[in-house]
């Protein structure tokens, strides 16, 4: 008999004889009904559904569970026990009960827990079968240690449900599944290849998955003992065995030695159990996991697709399709979806095998394949796949067909690269001749480089200011002057940049520099940006100096030496503004400007982009002036008799004589 103290004091495992559906207590709760037993007295016990949801698969009669946590209910003048967590698997082998249990009645349960003079025998009797059936419980626990695991290795198609957990395979992991979290937690799957070829299914769930999963790797051979085996479910496997193994927290996996070698020796060739495109077509129709192989047909369209997932929020999935055919010229389309159509490079002409494709109604009938249950081969060598696969597809022709394809590709590709690099030579000779021809042209005045885009030296458009037809039609201008000011502090003048994309990078301590646009770490390489005020004698303007401008303009000092280099002899910013009076202000240049239309914070500006940069060679005399101009003797009156401006005041007097011979000629008409 057993005692209400003793109920409640219940931690050792506890053997349940029956299993069934419950009535119709509680519908929203009670869902089954089952008979517990610690060898000497068995008592009713009630369980919701979603408390067995993590056993469910694998509990059956007899099974021996261990029960942590649980509730003393009445229910119709009878004491039951309510579960109120997950009983704790402990064998699923056995297949009888454990001891001759009675039924407990209510008064038994009341009795407390003394010895009485008047029934000491039967005391002691029910205390010695107890104890000899806990004995017996304790028993079917594993008695293994990790030097016997080698010893007692069975064959996989030895495993079934009689097996329990006192066996040891050497097996190795062909493919290793991703996390799947569920509504109990994370689970993983495995699939696992012995000598002699069987094959197998393996589950990790929960903390058991959270273990194994960063100790597992695809490919190496393991020793995998105290596990427990139970039936398969054909629907979301394609392996043909009737069981599969679930791992618990006492599993014992241990990598074998023979992953030390080199080159770990695959038991066998690839095993996979095909199934023919025309027989999906024809016979299969329902969800179902297979294995599959054909060529690729069809061209691969990758694109991305936008789903919705809680609280509406939208996220975008990859997408891959493509049709594959086989010898038969059967053909089925594919979609790849999430990771796995990322990660995956098809094309046509490509001999592909999917190991554990879905059949879908998705777009018609088709094979849905996505990272968590699929594994894709590509091109898979004749001596790595079993004969079978010669039944489907044609190894050799196909391998013929990919290089003539890979040829004609190639030939394409060098002659669009030959037509790519003969028109970029043409738009670099055409820019050049073009550049070439407004330099010698007459230069351009800054006043009527702002009078051409209707704008300020600052940039910001004057609508008040008459628009005439532009000077020059192209939009290149060439204005010769001096550069007075730098308007990009010392610090500023060049940033760290990638060297491909020409992006601004960010630093990081651990990894150096690192470019978000390529995704990748770059050495430090600096490039030029700076604006400055350009100046003659009719109005000033910004122009903006890039990279080759800017070096140019700087006497041909790279970015990375100036900021590495003669930055550091800077003590403070008059050092940086007397080494710019000495070396870059008021020396006369040339330079071709771009015009572009900006808008910056809704209002319309124009900003002015330096395309090339040419010094300007001047007379002893001339540059004595220009020292005087520095020195601010007589500025303008010194800045009027330049002798570089002097061409442009001969322009204005030729365009004065134009005018007046103009007029003249309108007065005798």
């Amino acid at each position: 008999m057993i005692s209400f103290k003793q109920l409640q004091q219940i931690t050792n495992p506890s053997q349940q004889d029956e299993i069934q559906p419950a009535q119709n207590l509680d519908p929203s709760k009670v869902k089954f009904r089952l008979i517990l037993s610690d060898g000497g007295t068995k008592i009713a016990a009630i369980c919701t559904l979603k408390i067995l949801d993590p056993i469910i698969e694998i509990l059956k009669e007899f099974t021996i569970i261990e029960v942590k946590q649980f509730k003393v209910v009445q229910l119709e003048g009878r004491e039951i026990l309510m579960l109120t967590s997950c009983p704790k698997i402990i064998d699923c082998s056995r297949s009888a009960p454990v001891g001759d249990p009675t039924n407990y009645t209510r008064q038994e349960l009341q009795q407390p827990l003394v010895l009485s003079k008047e029934r000491p025998g039967t005391f002691a009797e029910e205390s010695k079968q107890s104890q000899v059936a806990m004995s017996d419980i304790q028993n079917a626990l594993s008695q293994q240690t990790e030097k016997g695991l080698a010893d007692g290795i069975i064959p996989i198609k030895n495993l079934n449900m009689a097996s329990g957990d006192d066996w040891t395979i050497k097996a190795q992991i062909t493919k290793k599944g991703k996390k799947i979290s569920y509504q109990n937690g994370f689970l993983f799957k495995i699939d696992l290849i012995d000598e002699e070829g069987t094959q197998i299914e393996g589950t990790f769930y929960k903390d058991c998955a959270d273990e194994f999963f960063p100790k597992l790797e695809e490919g190496k051979i393991y020793l995998f003992s105290k596990s427990q085996v139970t039936t398969a479910n054909k629907k979301f496997t394609s392996i043909q065995n009737d069981y599969r193994i679930i791992f618990n927290e006492k599993t014992v996996v241990l990598e074998h030695k023979q992953n030390e070698q080199k080159e770990v020796p695959i038991f066998q060739k690839l095993k996979f159990n095909l199934i023919s495109i025309g027989h999906i077509l024809s016979e299969i129709h329902e969800l179902k996991s297979l294995d599959v192989c054909g060529v690729v047909h069809s061209s691969v369209q990758n694109e991305g697709i936008e789903v919705k997932f809680e609280h509406g929020k939208g996220n975008v999935k990859g997408k891959m399709v493509f049709s594959i055919i086989d010898r038969m010229n059967d053909m089925i389309t594919v979609y790849l979806w999430g990771d796995l159509s990322r990660e995956t490079k098809v094309r046509e002409g490509d001999v592909i095998i999917i190991n554990g494709a879905r059949v879908s109604q998705f777009g018609g009938k088709s094979l849905s394949c996505s990272i968590e249950h699929c594994k894709i081969y590509i091109n898979p060598e004749e001596e790595s796949v079993s004969d079978e696969l010669s039944k489907y597809v044609d190894l050799r022709r196909c391998r013929a067909y990919r290089e003539r394809y890979d040829q004609e590709r190639a030939v394409m590709a060098e002659s669009k690269q030959m037509d790519f690099q003969q028109k970029q030579k043409a738009e670099i000779s055409h820019k050049k001749q073009m550049l070439d021809q407004i330099k010698s042209q007459t230069h351009t005045f800054v006043k009527n480089l702002l009078k051409d885009h209707c704008c300020n030296s600052d940039g910001a458009t004057v609508p008040d200011m008459n628009l005439s037809e532009p000077l020059n039609k192209s939009g290149v201008y060439c204005l010769q002057g001096y550069i007075t000011k730098f308007l990009t502090p010392l610090d500023q003048i060049a940033y760290m940049g990638c060297p491909k994309c020409l992006k601004k990078v960010t630093d990081n301590r651990l990894t150096g520099f690192y470019c978000n646009h390529c995704n990748q770490i770059i050495k430090e390489k600096y490039f030029y940006f700076i604006h400055a005020i350009f100046e003659d004698f009719t109005d000033k303007v910004i122009i903006g100096f890039s990279r080759e401008q800017a070096f140019d303009l700087l006497g041909g000092i790279d970015a990375s030496t100036f900021m590495t280099e003669i930055r550091r002899g800077f003590r403070n910013d008059n050092d940086f503004d007397d080494w710019l009076m000495e070396n870059i202000l008021y020396k006369t240049i040339k330079v071709l400007v771009k015009a572009k239309q900006e808008t910056y914070k809704g209002e319309s500006r124009h900003r002015f982009y330096a395309l090339d940069v040419q010094y300007v060679q001047i007379s002893e005399s001339e540059e004595d002036k220009i020292r005087a101009i520095k020195t601010g003797r007589n500025v303008v009156q010194e800045a009027t008799l330049k002798s570089e401006n002097r061409v442009l005041l001969d322009t204005l007097s030729q365009e004065k004589e134009d005018a007046q011979h103009h007029d003249s000629l309108n007065g005798t008409q």
